[in-house]
């Protein structure tokens, strides 16, 4: 999971539990787990962000964010959607594929 996808504005509290504790939280949590707890954005509070990026070998990303809270209601959403494509990786002009073949 991509953590930076997340905005700051959504965060409401974080908790670190540290070493064998955090095994309630999966087998795989022997080290450690952080629990990240979104804001409640209560009474039609609504927060958005899109972000586009682009790049050499017509990289591209895009990514979309979008906090809602229902009014009247303690419940809140949150949507995100991403899209990333390029068209692969160029080697540098400087280098030089040289093939070795032996026959015997």
């Amino acid at each position: 999971m991509d953590l930076s996808f997340i905005p700051a504005e959504a965060v409401g509290e974080m908790n670190v539990v540290k070493g064998t504790p955090s095994v309630i939280y999966g087998a795989n949590a022997i080290g450690g787990v952080v629990n990240i707890f979104s804001k409640n954005y209560k009474d039609g509070k609504s927060f958005g962000k899109l972000l586009s990026q682009f790049g050499d070998n017509n990289s591209l990303y895009f990514s979309g964010i979008y906090l809602n809270g229902i009014p009247n209601l303690p419940v809140s959403y949150l949507i995100s959607s991403s899209y990333r494509s390029a068209d692969g990786y160029t080697l540098p002009q400087s280098f030089n594929n040289t093939n070795v073949n032996s026959v015997q």
